[in-house]
């Protein structure tokens, strides 16, 4: 390493003793590739993290085409969650590239998000006396026990 000329020679040796470019790791990481599933629990920026890291080890063992199948291995590795955007994509284009794929996810996520029952408005109101949760979004009301600090009738707490 120490009697290269250039920072580029210098780079070139040191990917060329650390980079692992064997057949088994070669195959072990196109497996992993073509097998990729996004990940429900973890966000669509971090599932496209994890799936650019793979593309980027895969070019570091020699493959230079892996770029050729990127947008088909992510769009089969899209959840049923998320299967209206699979098929909008699919069906709706003449051709398909990462990057629609990625912002239809993205859109998605947020249209999600946005829309989740654990994301309704609630208030409680007392009414008549006793302590009621109003869910704003979708006109449910549920009794509560506890006594929370009495108000007048129809006054909302929160």
């Amino acid at each position: 390493v120490g009697n290269q000329n250039s920072a580029k020679d210098l780079w070139d040796k040191l990917e060329e003793l650390y980079t692992e470019s064997s057949l088994p790791s070669m195959l072990f990481l196109l497996e992993k590739f073509f097998r990729y599933k996004l990940d429900v629990s973890k966000s669509i920026d971090d599932n496209i993290d994890d799936f650019t890291k793979l593309i980027q080890d895969i070019k570091l063992t020699g493959d230079k085409n892996i770029d050729d199948y990127t947008p088909i291995v992510l769009l089969n590795a899209i959840p049923e969650t998320y299967s209206d955007v699979k098929a909008a994509i699919k069906y709706g284009r003449d051709n398909v590239s990462l990057d629609t794929i990625i912002s239809g996810l993205k859109s998605k996520e947020i249209d999600l998000k946005t829309n989740s029952p654990s994301q309704v408005s609630m208030r409680i109101i007392l009414l008549e006396g006793e302590p009621r949760i109003s869910m704003v979004n979708i006109g449910i009301e549920v009794g509560l026990n506890p006594v929370i600090g009495m108000r007048n009738k129809g006054q909302t707490l929160l």
